[in-house]
Parts: structure tokens; sequence; C-alpha cells
């Protein structure tokens, strides 16, 4: 919505916004960078990058870095740089090239969240392409350029559909441990009625072994006086 209000220039309509105006230009290619960096965190996060390939996560992490510094760079920047639309487009272009590269390795070792956003950046891939191209001056049919907002939505429901996959697992998850915990509980107290048993059961003995032994020792003793005798 911020990226498409400040392409438009709808900010000049909106009443109070009229002074963030100025920023259009420069807020869209503001917008376009922050998008391509919360993209990377996202994807970070959504492929458990810090946990299935730790080694990848400094480049995610330096590189949204990167890309949050350059748009704020560009929105306060003083100066008229066209190129920068196009600048930001090919990065996007790259971007996702990139982080469907890591999701296609990482779904060869059988991570599904490496399909689901396979299935969904590819689309998007090949509608930032067309942008990119559409941002150096080719011109495309008409029809053709719906397909950017058309591969937005499609990755747009399949993370939607990972995400919801990865909240269920999560949940799950958080069941299994409540019940996992609930039986270590469980064998806790059961293991410490064992041990009071045990020890009561050692106490009795213990009680029954000297209430024995002197009435026993009594009948020896006596006994050998007999014989004395």
């Amino acid at each position: 919505l911020g990226f498409g209000t400040a392409s438009i220039g709808s900010l000049y309509a909106v009443p109070g916004l009229r002074a963030w105006g100025v920023f259009g230009v420069h807020g869209q290619w503001a917008l376009g960078f922050w998008s391509i960096a919360s993209l990377l965190c996202f994807a970070r996060h959504f492929l458990s990058i810090e946990r299935r390939a730790p080694s990848w996560q400094p480049l995610f992490d330096r590189t949204a870095l990167g890309l949050a510094l350059v748009g704020f760079g560009a929105l306060a920047s003083p100066w008229m740089l066209p190129w920068l639309g196009a600048a930001s487009g090919v990065t996007a272009l790259a971007v996702v090239a990139l982080l469907i590269g890591v999701a296609a390795a990482l779904a060869r070792r059988g991570d599904r969240y490496g399909w689901y956003f396979m299935a969904g950046g590819s689309p998007l891939a090949i509608t930032i392409g067309m942008r990119s191209l559409q941002a150096l001056g080719l011109l495309l049919p008409y029809g053709l350029r719906h397909l950017y907002g058309i591969g937005a939505v499609c990755e747009a429901l399949m993370l939607t559909v990972g995400l919801t996959d990865r909240v269920l697992g999560i949940r799950h998850a958080r069941e299994n441990a409540r019940r996992a915990m609930a039986q270590a509980a469980q064998l806790e107290v059961q293991n410490r009625t064992l041990t009071e048993n045990m020890r009561l059961r050692e106490e009795v003995e213990r009680m029954g072994r000297h209430d024995l032994k002197t009435p026993l020792n009594s009948i020896i003793g006596f006994s050998e006086v007999l014989l004395e005798d």
C-alpha cells in the first residue's frame, strides 16, 4: 500500500499528507529497498536459516541491513536518481532468485517450507523480471502489466499456506511437549512413591532383624549355659 501510494502520487490528494508528497518518488525508491530487506528477514525466519543453514545467516542479515540503509539514503537524498527505480527492480530480482535457490536446496533435503517458498516465489520472480524490463524502458503489452499483481498474490497465498502449516506445527509440538511434561511429572510422582516404598520396606526389614536378633541371642546364650551345666 505504501509503495503504491508513493508511486502514483496519492499523497497529494490525502488531506494532511500533502507535506509528505515531496517524498513520493524518493519514498517509492525507499519502500522498494525496504520491501526487499523485509523479504530477506521474512525468508530467514520462514526457512529457519539459523537452524537449517547457519552458515547463510550472516549473508541474510548483512544484505538486509545494507538494503535498509540504501532505502534510508534514497529517502533522504536531495538528488533525483531515476536509475534507482531500475536498480531496486534488478536487486529484487537477484534477491528473489537467491532465495528461490536457497529454498530449492532446502527442499531437496525434504524441507516442505522450501517447497512453499519456491511455489510462491517463482511467479513473483518472473513478474519482477518483467517489471525490471519495464523499468529499463521495454514496453510490454498491456495485459502483461497485471502479472506483477498476480505474482504478488500468488506469493502471498502460498506463504500464507506455509505460515498456517508452521503455526499448526508449532501448536502440535507444544501439545506434544505438554503431554511429555505431564507424563514426566507423573513418572516423577511414581518414582517418589517407589522410593518411599523401598525406604519403608528397608525400615521394616531393619526393625525385623533387630527385633529377632535379641531373642535369638538369648536363646543361643541359654543353650550354651545348659551345655556347660
